[in-house]
């Protein structure tokens, strides 16, 4: 693990042997509690799990959002509402595809996509 601020959100690098990177001001600034906390190192320890890291060979903006789309819904479907709050209130003025991070609960999660 790193602790760093040249990534904007947490993140772990692609290859067979990746390190997480987090920026602690993100952590600060956005996560309200201990479960926040939580669903950003499962998002991060998912990407490992479901192969992310090892089978893509270059991140795009597009397939980014789509994987991350994937796991928000994973998140959301095991933990409950107490996790996914974060993506809620995190991504509550996203524009466009950015939408899809939002829990499915969220009314206004596909309005405008």
């Amino acid at each position: 693990m790193e602790f760093t601020p040249a990534v904007q959100t947490p993140a772990v690098s692609l290859g067979n042997r990746s390190v997480l990177q987090v920026n602690l001001d993100f952590v600060r600034e956005h996560c309200e509690t201990e479960d926040h906390v939580h669903a950003l190192l499962m998002d991060e320890f998912l990407h490992i799990l479901l192969g992310h890291t090892v089978n893509i060979q270059r991140m795009t903006p597009a397939l980014d959002i789509a994987l991350d789309a994937v796991i928000n819904a994973i998140i959301h479907r095991t933990c409950g509402a107490s996790h996914s709050s974060l993506m809620a209130s995190y991504y509550a003025g996203a524009k466009g595809p950015l939408r899809l991070l939002r829990p499915m609960t969220d009314p206004n999660c596909t309005a405008g996509v």
